[in-house]
């Protein structure tokens, strides 16, 4: 069995844009994280389980997989880690008020174990996915309100709007990327300050799960000066995401964080690792820098 790999919450600031940085909240690893730890990650995978899974992804998507056989639990964000963000970016009054009150609708949830730490925050969740057998997982969570089977938000009547959405490791693994951010756009409940949340592993390296394979979007981001490919840090990727896709795409970074993203392991390691950049956002008039 391999070693555990490190969880890193670390930046190098001096890589950072100073009007980034202002907006960086430190996070560490805490109790949930502990907790994550030690209930899906304290043994390697039964040899029966993972026979199976290997098994399934010569004709399943990796996501299909793991909802089938009941694996590959993920831990994005801790409720602590969440509320410092949300206190730096809206105060904890508007906190307890507009959003304890309000509906999120969770973009991409997989099998509900992240969007339940949602549930401290608002009043109602709604979320979509796009595998069918992870929607059968998300219909048995009692902390999801509405489950809704789509890879689009196009269906979503742009008159209901949610005070947050969430897109938590999505952007990097959709179709489309740019126009989802429009979607959401509009409807985020914009004029009383709704919040868009958005977690992506950088640098950047985008694919599309398509069955079996991964297939190159067929959109992509302004995203170069923090690609995988061109070797650039995940400093290098947060100015870049933030400069160059966010801001033209109308959201300001209110506050940002660097998190592990962890998923549950296999018969070789316990858990396994990469790299988040967290951000709480809110809408602003687009800018694009000359």
């Amino acid at each position: 069995m391999k070693s555990d790999p490190p969880l890193i919450y670390g930046i190098n600031e001096k890589v950072i844009k100073k009007h980034i940085l202002e907006k960086f909240i430190p996070s560490c690893k805490d109790n949930e994280t502990e907790v994550y730890l030690k209930k899906y990650c304290l043994e390697t995978e039964s040899f029966v389980r993972s026979t199976m899974a290997s098994a399934l992804r010569k004709v399943m998507s990796r996501t299909d997989t793991n909802a089938y056989v009941g694996r590959g639990q993920m831990f994005v964000f801790s409720s602590e880690q969440l509320e410092q963000l949300l206190i730096k970016a809206i105060g904890k009054d508007k906190m307890n008020t507009y959003l304890k009150n309000g509906k999120l609708l969770d973009i991409g949830a997989g099998d509900g174990t992240v969007t339940e730490n949602y549930k401290k925050f608002v009043k109602h969740i709604t979320a979509t996915e796009v595998s069918t057998y992870m929607v059968g997982r998300l219909k048995e969570n009692s902390s999801i309100d509405k489950v809704v089977e789509t890879g689009t938000l196009d269906t979503f009547d742009v008159n209901n709007k949610f005070n947050v959405i969430s897109c938590l490791n999505v952007l990097d693994r959709c179709d489309y990327p740019s126009k989802l951010l429009k979607d959401i756009r509009a409807r985020l409940d914009i004029e009383n300050g709704g919040l868009l949340i958005v977690a992506l592993v950088l640098p950047w390296c985008p694919f599309v799960e398509n069955g079996t394979k991964q297939d190159v979007p067929s959109e992509d981001l302004n995203m170069d000066g923090g690609r995988c490919k061109s070797r650039n840090s995940f400093e290098e990727a947060v100015n870049t995401i933030i400069d160059n896709v966010f801001l033209p795409h109308g959201y300001n970074v209110k506050a940002w964080t660097r998190l592990p993203y962890i998923c549950a392991g296999d018969t070789y390691q316990r858990y396994y690792v990469l790299t988040d950049a967290f951000f709480v956002l809110e809408c602003c008039d687009p800018i694009v820098e000359n």
